[in-house]
C-alpha cells in the first residue's frame, strides 16, 4: 500500500489553510500598535529618510504580511496540484482524507486571496486619514 505524500505533512496542510488569517491578525495588531502607540509616544511624526515613521513601518509590515500570505497560498496551491496530479493508490478509507485535504487546500487558496486584499485595504487609511489627530 502506497501512501500519498501530499497528505503526510499536516503542518503544511494547516499552514496553507489558516496561515493567511493568522498572518492578517498579526498584521492587524502590528498596524494598531504602529498607529496607536506611535501617536501616543510621539514617534509617528518622526521622519526616516524624509518619510513619516508610521507610514514607513506600516508599508514594511504590509509587505512582510503579504509575502507570508503569498507563501501560505502558494503552499496550499502546490499541495492542491500534487494531490490532483497523483491520485493515490490507497483503499477507499483514505478517499475522505483526500477530499478533506483538497477542501483545506482550496480554502487556503481562497483565504490567501481574501486576506491579501484585506491587508492591502488596511494600508489605505494610513495614507488617506490623519494619523495622530484623534489620539492626541
Amino acid at each position: 500500500m502506497r501512501t500519498n505524500q501530499p497528505l503526510r505533512n499536516s503542518f503544511a496542510l494547516w499552514f496553507g489553510m489558516v496561515g493567511a488569517p493568522f498572518i492578517w491578525v498579526a498584521h492587524f495588531m502590528i498596524m494598531w500598535a504602529i498607529t496607536e502607540m506611535g501617536c501616543r509616544l510621539g514617534v509617528a511624526d518622526a521622519r526616516i529618510f524624509g518619510i513619516y515613521a508610521a507610514h514607513l513601518f506600516s508599508v514594511l509590515s504590509t509587505v512582510i504580511a503579504l509575502t507570508l500570505i503569498a507563501v501560505s497560498g502558494l503552499s496550499a496551491y502546490r499541495r492542491w496540484q500534487q494531490i490532483r496530479a497523483a491520485p493515490p493508490a490507497e483503499p477507499p478509507d483514505t478517499a475522505n482524507s483526500i477530499g478533506r485535504a483538497q477542501f483545506m487546500n482550496t480554502l487556503g487558496m481562497s483565504f490567501s486571496i481574501l486576506f491579501a486584499v484585506t491587508v492591502i485595504y488596511m494600508l489605505i487609511p494610513v495614507f488617506v486619514l490623519p494619523l495622530c489627530d484623534i489620539v492626541r
